[in-house]
């Protein structure tokens, strides 16, 4: 009797076990239940599907677009964007998936200028390639493209792509102190702001030197006085 109910309770084990097997779905090396989604209803739905990246399943064009665009960056595939209706959401799914590569090839490909031109500043800051900054078209994202590499490359060559002087000057000052080289200042926009930019080299280096080339009198006497409190 005793081995009769032994095997009963392992049928019924085997069988338990094979109905949790059939609602479930092996994702990633991990176990998904998927039939949660479908008790539910409207948007608690789609968004329970775009969780679970089963775009096929969103109803809502909006929300499935999002997924797929989001699938797309799981699977680092350019082609999945291809099934996105919208084409602003296409576009913005092909410049997530060309900075995941890192390939600005792939910034060609997208038809929207904003997107592109995200695509190309993206990929310029992660390899400090000032090079793709000329590909962006937006004025204030290209000076900023190039500023922000300029800082990161201590490269002030790259200041002069800025059209605002105060902010090439900026630029320039910000290289001078960190690299405490006084001849970056050669390149500002105007002698005065010259001599603020070497003032700032002199009190980054602890060079009282450089207070002897600056020429406004008031800058020369305000860098004299720093190292005189010394």
């Amino acid at each position: 009797m005793r081995a009769v109910i032994a095997v009963l309770m392992v049928a019924l084990l085997f069988i338990t076990s094979c109905s949790f097997l059939t609602s479930t779905s092996f994702t990633g090396g991990s176990v998904v239940d998927e039939s949660k989604c479908l008790y539910l209803e409207g948007t608690s739905k789609d968004d329970c599907y775009l969780e679970e990246l089963k775009c096929s399943k969103v109803e809502n064009e909006q929300v499935r677009d999002s997924c797929v665009a989001e699938l797309a960056k799981v699977k680092e595939d350019l082609t999945v964007c291809d099934l996105i209706k919208s084409d602003k959401t296409k576009s913005f799914c092909q410049q997530q998936v060309a900075v995941l590569n890192d390939d600005e090839g792939l910034c060609k490909e997208i038809n929207d200028q904003y997107w592109q031109d995200n695509c190309n500043y993206n990929i310029a800051l992660n390899n400090n390639n000032a090079e793709l900054c000329h590909l962006v078209k937006d004025a204030g994202q290209k000076e900023k493209c190039f500023r922000t590499i300029a800082l990161g490359t201590n490269n002030y060559e790259l200041c002069k792509f800025i059209s605002e002087p105060l902010k090439m000057d900026g630029c320039l000052v910000a290289i001078a102190k960190d690299t405490k080289n006084v001849e970056v200042c050669k390149e500002s926009s105007s002698d005065f702001r010259e001599d603020v930019c070497e003032y700032n080299v002199a009190k980054a280096s602890g060079n009282p030197e450089l207070c002897e080339i600056i020429g406004f009198k008031e800058i020369k006497k305000t860098c004299e006085e720093l190292f005189a409190e010394d």
